[in-house]
This record gives C-alpha cells, structure tokens and sequence, in this order.
C-alpha cells in the first residue's frame, strides 16, 4: 500500500478585513502601507483561535472517516491559546477520537505545519495520523503584518491506502537564520528587513534544500506542476522557483490577496488548494521557510478524480436586487479524497440572503447550496443588552470544552 494523503481540508474565518481601510486608517503616520494596501484579509472572530479552526478544518476531512482508526493527532500552531496545556488534546476531545490516539502540540516555528506533517509520514505505523495546522496570530497597529496576516486552520489525513496523493520524498535543513522572532513575554512577532531576509534567507536556503530533494528522489525540476511556498513577500515565490530550475508557471498563488499568509497554516492551505485542481500524475512541491525549510513532494494519484465537484468559486459577483456579493472562495464540502473548506455563519443571515432562496442562483443544479453568502457591507452592531440565545449557547458550548 503506498503511504501518502487519504483526504485534505480547511477552514477559512467568515470575516473580511480591507486592506485600503487599514492603510488609509493609519497613513498618517505610516503612509507605506498604502503599498500593501490591496485586497483583504480573513480575520478571526471573537470566539474563534487556534484550537476552535483547528477543529473545524478536522471536522471537514473527518466526516465520513471511522475515527477510531486515527492513532495520531499533531496539532501545529504559533499562536495556541494554552502554554501550560495540551492544544492538541482539545481537538481530540472536541473531535471525539479515541483516548489511545497520540496528541502533540508543535509550535515555535513557521515549519510547524510541514515538520509535523513530515513527521506524521515517516514515523506512520497503525492506523492514520491527523495533522492540522492553526493560526491567529495578534498583530501590532499599522504595522506590515496587520496587512499581511491572516487566519485560518488546514488539515490533512495521514497515512497508507488508497491515498489522493502519494509520498515521493521529503526534505529538511534546520538553519538558525532568524527573520523573525516573539519571546516569551511578547504580544507581537519582530520582523527583520524584508529584502535582507529574502536575499540571505528565502534564496540561499530554500533553492538548496529543493535541489537536495529533487536529487535524491530522480525526479527533474521540469516535471513539477505546482509549487506551493508561503510567501507574504511580493515575487519571493517566483523568484525561489527560479534559483530551483521550477517552471514559472508552476508557482502557484499564495492567497495573500484574499487570505493573507496563516503562518505555520499556509503551507497546508496551499496544498490543500493545489489538490482541488490536481490530476492524476501532477506533481506537487510544497515548501516552508522559518529557521530552516521543509520540503516535501507529492504525486496525484487515480483517487484525486473522486473528489467533489467545485461550485461557485467567484469571489465577486452582483446578486439578484443588484448588490454586490463576495463569496467565501470555497463551498463546505467533504468526503473521503476530497476537501472541506468550511465556513461558518449564522443561519438566519444565510436564510435571508437572495442567493439562498431555491431557484434564485442561476449556477445551481437542484442540489442543496452548500456555499455561504455574506455581503459586503459592515455588519450591524449588535445590541450587547441582550445578547443573542446564539450567542449564549456558542459561549456555553465553548466553556464545557474547554
């Protein structure tokens, strides 16, 4: 049996966050961000972090999955809520797996996500291992990461079978090049200057660590069909891609314009992307940078084509009474092979909306909608008086988890 991914999801907050507001917010004082100052951003709610999208990107690859046979749970983040408690417990408790089933936190690093998937394919043994990555990470006021960052969770089921995509080879440098850091006591990452980091940390580490990969497992640069490598950075995908003798078109997006850059997520988030538009035999190299690089390569296999089929992928579109809508890129679906992109909102608002109405979007095939609608307008603030009963119960919920 050959030993790869069995099935892939995310999870993307419902909430938008404009870049051009952010940087005309504080160009006073940092008239640089009008640079940055294009598309969006997710953003967290209120009741929402590491753990909670966590569970959220494991509920969509789970379902329709036996749990009792998943024997690990890795659970990467920088921005997990407990230091002095295990995260990853939590999501094995919110999940329902089995007591048995191996927990661990990995953090410390924008590697997370890729060094506990590397980790989850070298040392499988019985039954699958889980792998999600996490991130809400906090921001400093009209600094780049405000502009830069985003929130989201994906996860990924290990192990051998019929897998989606199968494990060619792996790759990893340890390096202590730091381009940022937040201590112990900090609220907030200090970053270095961007083109000393990409000059001295994305183009001399990462080109090496690909070549090494490529070499020990035959396969030519050409032959690569995607490259997934997180960079909020402009061009530093590209040029990475370059160094390595990749195809230009084979980079793929880095989603900074409508997600931002999740941290240790985005490696995952990228993968779990470039999956939902593999064929079979498409190749995929996927790549981290912080402290050193992961890199890890992965061929599309036969099953990639029972995946659920995509709907309604726009992002900008006029509805039927003429207002504008934004879409949130992906529907909520899952299946064994297939992804999750789950996004929450409240029922009554998602009733409500045109769109939802049976008949009333021309791209629907009878099937009930899975997407989720929400327009771009502020939302209401809401009465704090009187809380909605929703509200109370997400809380309460919340707290017996906990």
């Amino acid at each position: 049996m050959e030993l790869g991914l069995l099935a892939y999801g995310a999870y993307l907050p419902v909430r938008r966050m404009q870049r051009e507001a952010v940087a005309s917010t504080h160009a006073w004082f940092n008239p640089g961000l009008k640079g940055l100052g294009k598309g969006e951003r997710t953003i967290a709610n209120w009741d929402e972090d590491a753990v909670t999208m966590a569970v959220e990107a494991s509920r969509s690859v789970l379902e329709g999955q036996d749990r009792d046979s998943i024997s690990a749970l890795w659970l990467a983040s920088t921005s997990l809520p407990f230091r002095d408690r295990q995260n990853s417990g939590i999501v094995g408790d919110a999940l329902r797996l089995e007591p048995s089933a191996m927990t661990l936190d990995v953090a410390s690093s924008q590697r997370a996500g890729t060094t506990a998937l590397m980790a989850a394919l070298r040392g499988n043994g019985e039954g699958a291992s889980l792998v999600v990555a996490s991130e809400r990470r906090a921001t400093k006021a009209g600094s780049t990461q405000e502009m830069t960052y985003g929130d989201g969770a994906a996860a990924l089921l290990v192990g051998q079978g019929d897998v989606v995509a199968r494990l060619i080879g792996a790759r990893t440098e340890a390096v202590d090049f730091v381009d940022h850091y937040r201590g112990a006591d900090g609220e907030f990452d200090y970053a270095w200057e961007e083109r000393w980091v990409r000059d001295e940390g994305h183009m001399k580490i990462a080109p090496r660590a690909i070549a090494a990969l490529l070499e020990n497992t035959g396969v030519a640069s050409d032959s690569i069909t995607r490259f997934c490598y997180p960079a909020a950075a402009r061009g530093v995908a590209a040029k990475v891609a370059q160094a390595a003798g990749l195809p230009n078109e084979s980079v793929a997006d880095t989603l900074q314009s409508v997600v931002g850059e999740t941290g240790a997520a985005h490696p995952l988030l990228m993968l779990t992307l470039a999956l939902e538009t593999a064929e079979p035999g498409d190749r995929i190299l996927v790549a981290s940078f912080g402290q050193g690089c992961d890199v890890l390569l992965f061929e599309a296999t036969d099953a990639i084509r029972r995946r659920p089929r995509s709907r309604h992928r726009c992002t900008n579109r006029e509805g039927p009474d003429g207002r504008k809508l934004r879409s949130l890129h992906y529907a909520q679906r899952s299946c064994h092979g297939g992804a999750g992109y789950s996004c929450r909102t409240r029922q009554s608002d998602r009733a409500k909306h045109p769109l939802a109405q049976p008949g009333n979007d021309p791209t629907d095939d009878g099937r009930p909608l899975h997407h989720l609608w929400h327009q771009s307008v502020p939302p209401q603030e809401p009465d704090l008086r009187k809380p909605p009963r929703m509200w109370r119960s997400r809380h309460a919920a919340r707290r017996r988890v906990l």
